[in-house]
């Protein structure tokens, strides 16, 4: 599979998650779409850890996430309204946040203020630490620990983590074809904001 085909797949998945929550509870379609939905987290988290790689501008590219963060948060809590937690965006931002850091030379305080502070940033959000746990697994490039956190993401993902898991086993490093920025940036926040107007 290529970056293009994880990317779409993850878009697909993500869009018929949040339309079985809003709008098909208590439908035949709900489970089948949610487990389906699983994959989109997994996937997203691989490509983010992906882009880290091959960026040549760090700040850039960090920027561009929070900004699509801030953007879609709004919609993101009308879709979402039961409890406030920050969408999974920012939650992408705090783990490659911390692997940055990871890369970078800090006394030992600094680098306790700063993981800390990363932490309870990402508590704030659906998957917690574990999120940034299985980005730490894909960058460390080792498929036991990948297994291993795929496997405790089994229990967040509906247990579709484990097959998420073997999709990306399947990834050849190639780009594919390429989505505009407009796409693979906006697809999110657009798509939250068109399901709150018809939720609300």
């Amino acid at each position: 599979m290529t970056i293009f085909s994880l990317r779409l797949l993850a878009l697909v998945s993500m869009f018929f998650d949040h339309v079985a929550a809003l709008f098909l509870l208590g439908s035949p379609l709900y489970l089948p779409m949610r487990m389906f939905g699983r994959l989109a987290f997994p996937i997203f988290a691989f490509l983010a850890v992906e882009g880290f790689r091959h960026t040549t501008n760090f700040k850039r590219y960090i920027a561009r996430l929070l900004f699509v963060a801030v953007v879609a948060q709004i919609p993101y809590m009308v879709c979402f309204p039961d409890a406030f937690r920050l969408n999974v965006i920012l939650q992408l931002v705090c783990g490659l946040l911390f692997l940055r850091l990871v890369e970078c030379s800090l006394s030992p305080m600094r680098f306790l203020c700063v993981v800390v502070s990363i932490g309870i940033l990402s508590m704030a959000s659906e998957y917690g630490l574990l999120a940034i746990f299985l980005m730490v697994a894909f960058y460390s490039r080792s498929k036991f620990f990948s297994v291993v956190f795929m496997a405790l993401c089994s229990f967040n993902f509906l247990g579709v983590g484990s097959f998420a898991y073997f999709l990306l086993c399947r990834y050849n490093g190639e780009c594919g074809y390429k989505l505009s920025r407009l796409v693979s940036y906006g697809f999110y926040p657009i798509h939250l904001f068109v399901l709150a107007l018809l939720y609300v």
